[in-house]
C-alpha cells in the first residue's frame, strides 16, 4: 500500500533565491525613490530617512538571504507526529509552533514560528527557492496545520 506523501516527514532548507532578493530589494528601492523624489523634506531629513531605509535593507538581506543573524532559519521540518522543528544559525533543532500570522499562497510562503522559549522566527519561501513538489507540500502542510 502506497503511503500518502503529505503524511511523511517533510524537511526543507531555507535557501536564498532571486525572487526573494527581489522581494526584499524592490520595496526598499521604492522607499528610497519616494524619499528622494517625492517627499519635500530638507536634505538632511531625506539623508537620515535614506540611511534608515538602507539599514533596513541590510538587516533583511542578512536575515533572509545571507542567514547570518541569530534568528535566521536554515531548515524547517515537520516530523511524522506533525511537530514542527526549526534549525537556527547555531545548528540545533528546536521544537516550534506555527503561528497564525503565517501566510501561504501559490507565489509566496511566509512562516512564523515561536519556540518553547517564546522566541519568534520567520522564514520566507518563494517558488524558485524550493523544488515544485516541496513548495506544494509546504503549502499543504500549512493549510492542514
Amino acid at each position: 500500500m502506497r503511503q500518502n506523501p503529505f503524511e511523511t516527514p517533510l524537511s526543507v532548507l531555507v535557501k536564498a533565491s532571486f525572487q526573494k532578493q527581489l522581494l526584499i530589494s524592490i520595496p526598499h528601492l521604492l522607499a528610497l525613490a519616494i524619499t528622494f523624489l517625492i517627499i519635500p523634506f530638507s536634505i538632511i531629513m531625506s539623508l537620515i530617512l535614506m540611511l534608515f531605509i538602507f539599514a533596513s535593507f541590510i538587516f533583511y538581506f542578512k536575515w533572509h538571504i545571507y542567514k547570518s543573524l541569530k534568528r535566521s532559519l536554515h531548515e524547517v521540518r515537520q516530523d511524522s507526529a506533525k511537530n514542527w522543528l526549526i534549525r537556527t544559525k547555531a545548528g540545533d533543532f528546536k521544537k516550534a509552533s506555527l503561528l497564525d500570522s503565517s501566510f501561504a499562497s501559490n507565489w509566496l510562503i511566509i512562516v512564523n514560528y515561536i519556540d518553547m522559549d517564546k522566541v519568534r522566527y520567520s522564514a520566507v519561501f518563494t517558488p524558485d527557492s524550493l523544488s515544485v513538489e516541496d513548495f506544494r507540500r509546504l503549502i499543504v502542510r500549512f493549510k492542514l496545520t
